[in-house]
């Protein structure tokens, strides 16, 4: 499935609710701090980034169900998760986590990309 067609999630609906300039500098956002002034700023930011994280988690929690994961929360395929999990990944003491979480940057970015369907042949 073609991100295009994937039913479009609530998170989905604010995040691209957002001004161009605001989901700018979310997706640029470098660290925690900046996602905390971010939220400072915008305090309607904060619920639409505790469930990017939700699904950031589920995702991450459960790799051998990555497709049906992807596919419950499209919200995932954002360019703001993207940049959420990389500042997740960037946080975390242990490599081998981080090694996981940067998979995942990657798997989500090939999907993106080339579709559910495509990176997660069935």
């Amino acid at each position: 499935m073609k991100p295009s067609q994937q039913p479009v999630s609530n998170v989905v609906r604010a995040l691209k609710s957002l001004s161009p300039a605001l989901s700018k500098k979310l997706a640029e956002a470098k660290s925690q701090q900046d996602l905390q002034a971010l939220v400072a700023k915008h305090p309607a930011l904060g619920p639409v980034l505790k469930q990017l994280q939700i699904a950031i988690f589920r995702f991450l929690s459960a790799p051998e169900r990555a497709r049906q994961t992807i596919e419950a929360h499209p919200e995932l395929l954002t360019d703001e998760a993207d940049a959420l999990l990389l500042l997740l990944s960037e946080a975390q003491a242990e490599e081998r986590v981080r090694i996981a979480m940067w998979a995942g940057v990657k798997l989500l970015r090939r999907c993106r990309r080339d579709g559910i369907d495509t990176a997660l042949p069935a």
